[in-house]
This record gives structure tokens, sequence and C-alpha cells, in this order.
């Protein structure tokens, strides 16, 4: 989707470098029912999250005993902003963010989630998570 959003992607910026691309499946995970295994064994999984992009995915790691740790991406730029349901302020889809901000609200409530890290949360600090 980088490919067809020249005024947020600009190509030169990855020119030269390969990569590889994927396509979410309808797994019926996620806000909108999109998903992409990474491993195929439910340890990395991305989450089709569009709103303030296209193509846009949370992901959500997870553990051996079932600790989950969401990463929000853009999806919401901070967690306080996703307890409140705000969506970031430029979006392509309005709706599409409110329903992925709303979905990474009532994931990151489950009790398996230890933390929720949005990309801009500036209440984020550098540390380390021990999944088990």
């Amino acid at each position: 989707m980088a490919n067809r959003d020249k005024l947020r992607y600009i190509a030169k910026m990855w020119q030269g470098i390969d990569m590889n691309t994927f396509h979410f499946e309808d797994t019926g995970h996620g806000p909108f029912g999109r998903s992409f295994d990474l491993f195929n064994d439910g340890s990395i999984e991305f989450f089709f999250t569009p709103g303030h992009s296209l193509g846009l995915a949370a992901t959500i790691i997870r553990g051996e005993s079932g600790q989950e740790v969401l990463l929000a991406a853009d999806t919401g730029y901070s967690a306080k902003n996703i307890n409140k349901l705000y969506t970031p302020g430029i979006v392509k889809n309005r709706g599409n963010a409110i329903q992925s901000v709303g979905w990474i609200r009532e994931k990151s409530r489950e009790s398996q989630v230890i933390e929720l890290l949005p990309n801009h949360d500036p209440e984020v600090i550098p540390h380390t998570i021990v999944l088990n």
C-alpha cells in the first residue's frame, strides 16, 4: 500500500532496499478480521488496523505461557489517547481509525496483555520485557 500513498511514503527512503511484503489473510482476528501470522505458530501476529494509513498493522508478540505484548504502531499515538478512543489527527479513513483504536483498547484490557506500546507514547521508556 505504501507504493500507492505518495504523500506519506517517500519511495526514495527505501530505495535499494530489498523489501518482502505480505498479505493479510481472512482469519477472523483483529478489528477487520484480517491478520498475518509471521511464523505460523502464533508467536508474532500482525493485525490489520487501518485508519491512520491504509496498510497499518498492530503486532502481538506471544510468549509460551500466553502472555502478550501489544505493539499498537500508529493505530493510536499513546496509551492515554487509546483509552479515550482518540484517533491520530491525520487519517485516511476516520471510521476505520475509530474501529482500529477501539479494538486496540479492548485487546489491551485483556488479562494476558501485559503491555500496550504505541509508537509515539512519551510515557514509554526503553525497557526489557520478558514473556513467560
